[in-house]
């Protein structure tokens, strides 16, 4: 049986084609591959791996890495948070049957008909403050409701009393340094301790600070990312996937669908399967959908004259599977009409 008797056109691509392809899309587009907040710009060097990318993507001005909001810190209601990283350094297919890698024995090794698998590698690090900026932010963060925390009783007292500290004559610039924090006490309706206790609690807040009714709302535009020094690790990651032909919002395109997926060696049970579910979330929310490939909406202009559109071929007994993963090799049957 030849392959187009049952199609317009046959495609297929052997695994080691697309490692090759891969990898040079971690250099080429290295964006796909790593993420990280606004620390890892000025500190490259803090990066758990070095960036491999070509001349061009620099030249070109294109970035690096995709930026992420810093890590929120439970019980600072967004105001502070943590830098992190997280990177994928190496990634590698196989096609079924398995022959360019072994699975662990949590995945029913071997692939299954019509699965792949895929090797990764990936690093990560949260950016760990000095206790001295962890205990000052303490002393200085609001809670979600604008009440000021860590205030004596008496200040408490009159946090709970609605004090407007709008009109208390504090100011804020862009680099978060109070340029007024003199509190009118007779304006702003505290006693001299709360005045004193508030000038010190909120306006050596760093970060832009729009500053309401601080019984109803004191709100940070950006979380404040409190800095210090990186704590790498690097995890071998396994998962099962196989490929489908998606339609998203009208467009057919070939993308890969995770099955399972094994982090080797974490302990206790509990803490391997949290980061396994998040795993799972980033691939097949985060990285997975990004990379498909678009089949029916690549249109030839044949002389300005003729258009052709390029379909996947239905399922049937002639097809059994579109696309489909075997011979180490994906292949894909499609139809072109008029």
């Amino acid at each position: 049986m030849g392959f187009t008797d049952f199609c317009s056109v046959y495609a297929a691509i052997h695994e080691a084609g697309i490692n090759q392809i891969i990898s040079h899309m971690m250099t080429q587009r290295p964006l796909l591959f790593n993420y990280a907040t606004d620390h890892f710009r000025a500190r490259p060097s803090d990066f758990c791996s070095a960036i491999n990318h070509i001349r061009e993507v620099t030249d070109r001005g294109n970035p690096l890495f995709t930026k992420q909001l810093p890590l929120p810190i439970i019980g600072a209601n967004g105001v502070a948070g943590l830098d992190y990283c997280f990177q994928v350094t190496q990634l590698q297919v196989d096609f079924y049957p398995s022959n360019v890698f072994s699975l662990p024995a949590e995945l029913n090794p071997p692939l299954a008909s019509q699965q792949l698998g895929l090797k990764l590698r990936v690093c990560g690090a949260i950016v760990c403050p000095d206790r001295a900026t962890a205990e000052f932010y303490g002393e200085v963060v609001s809670d979600r409701f604008g009440k000021v925390v860590h205030l004596s009783e008496a200040a408490a007292r009159e946090v709970s009393a609605g004090v407007n500290l709008k009109n208390s004559g504090l100011n804020f610039d862009i680099a978060g340094q109070a340029t007024n924090a003199a509190v009118s006490t007779r304006d702003a309706g505290l006693t001299a301790d709360a005045a004193a206790q508030a000038r010190d609690s909120v306006a050596t807040a760093r970060g832009t600070a729009i500053l309401g009714d601080i019984g109803e709302t004191v709100s940070t535009r950006d979380t404040i990312a409190l800095g210090g020094s990186p704590q790498c690790f690097c995890l071998d990651v396994y998962a099962t996937a196989h490929m489908e032909i998606v339609n998203v919002s009208g467009v057919n395109r070939l993308g890969i669908k995770l099955d399972g997926l094994e982090i080797v060696d974490i302990t206790p049970t509990g803490l391997e399967n949290s980061l396994e579910c998040y795993m799972i979330s980033v691939l097949r929310v985060g990285i997975l959908p990004r990379i498909r490939i678009a089949l029916d909406t690549v249109m030839f202009n044949v002389g300005g004259f003729l258009a052709l559109s390029v379909t996947p071929t239905a399922i049937s007994g002639s097809v059994p599977h579109n696309p489909a993963v075997e011979d180490n090799l994906v292949k894909v049957f499609i139809n072109v009409g008029v």
